[in-house]
């Protein structure tokens, strides 16, 4: 089964389907939650790896502006993902107020 789950994670998976995955994988207790956190960003850049693999490079400038979109599209959507899954505010980006401006 945790085959099975890993191995959903590396397809082209909407955000509901990830939050299922990462549940079951939680509910296993076979994994951290740092553990967790890499494992889902590691397989999501394998599906996006797996995708820029599959353009075709014949002509630069169609296959550069694939590129961009992309990676902007598909970033965007990890990026999103992650934020709703893993959004316990551990991952805070805020720099601390150190009282001086």
């Amino acid at each position: 089964m945790r085959d099975m789950l890993h191995k959903n994670l590396r397809g082209n998976i909407k955000v509901h389907q990830c939050l299922e995955n990462i549940s079951y994988l939680r509910r296993l207790e076979v994994y951290s939650d740092t553990e967790l956190r890499v494992i889902f960003l590691k397989s999501r850049d394998s599906w996006l790896q797996a995708q820029k693999a599959r353009l075709s490079t014949k002509n630069a400038y169609s296959y550069l502006s694939k590129l961009i979109d992309l990676t902007r599209d598909h970033l965007y959507e990890v990026i999103t993902q992650y934020r709703i899954i893993f959004s316990d505010g551990s991952t805070e980006t805020s720099l601390p107020d150190s009282g001086k401006l």
